[in-house]
């Protein structure tokens, strides 16, 4: 009988699929090692393929998908309540196929090699700024101890343990721990030159792509933040409107309602949470800006709910309409 659907349970070196027809009846099960991926599917007659979206996922997803196939991914979430009796690969596989086959399914856009060099990138950045910030919270409180309350910052940091160092500056420490302070503070150099250089690479990818320079002109909206969502949303199409894109991003309400009586809670925090948090820094300006000058829609806008709902909501409220903003001019423009 002819294909119609095969699932697949990615791994690092032997892969489990399961083969079924158009009436969803398992046809044969199959164990394929990494070689023989290829030669497999390059032979098979287009199908639907059906994949977690988990590790190496968007690279099968293209590789297949040059084959002729039309390929799914869905978010591993949507997969667990589909595994039957114990987990293994196969019943791994079995479950994507149930997944795949309901009408109702949301899917995970496939990305491009560009979208997920981007993505690096900001993964790469986000871990120097976070090693950047415990180097410095490490020379704070190891200096604390000695009585030395060091200013904030990264610049007044780098002038008070350089003053402290000094030949000139009088200090019990002894040469052998200014020299560690040293290498401290050459190593904090360090790391900001990485990221200052990870920055000039992100605000390439801004002049390479239109997309990024047209979401830039929304208010909130900047280098990392326009690069991140183009990334990470990768096609705006598999969202219907901007609601759903807001929802994805987790900047709408979780809700526990039963019984015909509503009950919403705080925000569901689903989706990407760097993404999430940049929008939310990006609607924290927003709303500081918009105390001063009302020059925008958006900031008179954002005023309003301030004044109704108070600073905490008024922010989260301002981050959705972003997204949905940023949503629109991304499926405009595609």
């Amino acid at each position: 009988m002819e294909t119609k659907l095969v699932s697949i349970d990615l791994a690092k070196k032997v892969f489990h699929l399961s083969v079924r027809d158009k009436h969803g009846k398992t046809l044969r099960k199959l164990r394929l090692r990494r070689s023989e991926m290829h030669s497999f599917f390059a032979t098979l007659s287009p199908c639907v393929v059906a994949m977690e979206a988990c590790g190496s996922a968007h690279y099968w997803a293209r590789s297949l998908r040059g084959y002729g196939h039309d390929v799914k991914l869905i978010a591993a979430h949507f997969v667990k309540p589909f595994v039957k009796s114990n987990k293994n690969d196969r019943n791994d596989a079995e479950a994507i196929a149930e997944a795949a086959s309901r009408p109702e399914m949301r899917y995970v856009a496939i990305k491009e090699v560009w979208q997920q060099e981007v993505r690096s990138l900001h993964k790469i950045r986000q871990r120097r700024v976070k090693a950047k910030v415990a180097l410095m919270q490490e020379l704070h409180g190891l200096l604390l101890e000695f009585g030395y309350a060091l200013p904030k910052g990264y610049r007044s940091l780098i002038a008070a343990v350089a003053e402290i160092t000094s030949p000139d500056h009088i200090t019990e420490f002894s040469d052998a721990f200014k020299g560690v302070l040293v290498e401290m503070i050459d190593e904090l150099k360090d790391i900001q030159a990485r990221i200052l250089k990870m920055d000039k690479q992100i605000a390439q990818v801004v002049k390479e792509r239109p997309i990024c320079q047209e979401l830039m002109k929304l208010d909130g909206v900047g280098v990392l933040t326009a690069t991140a969502f183009v990334a990470t949303i990768g096609d705006p199409h598999v969202f219907k409107n901007g609601r759903m894109c807001s929802a994805y991003l987790g900047l709408v309400p979780r809700q526990h309602s039963t019984g015909g009586k509503h009950q919403l809670l705080g925000i569901s925090k689903r989706g990407d949470v760097y993404l999430r948090t940049l929008l939310i820094h990006g609607a924290r300006s927003v709303l500081y800006y918009s105390r001063s000058t009302s020059e925008s829609e958006v900031r008179r806008w954002a005023s309003k709910k301030e004044a109704e709902r108070g600073t905490g909501k008024a922010i989260v409220a301002v981050a959705n309409k972003t997204a949905r903003r940023m949503w629109r001019v991304m499926q405009e423009a595609a």
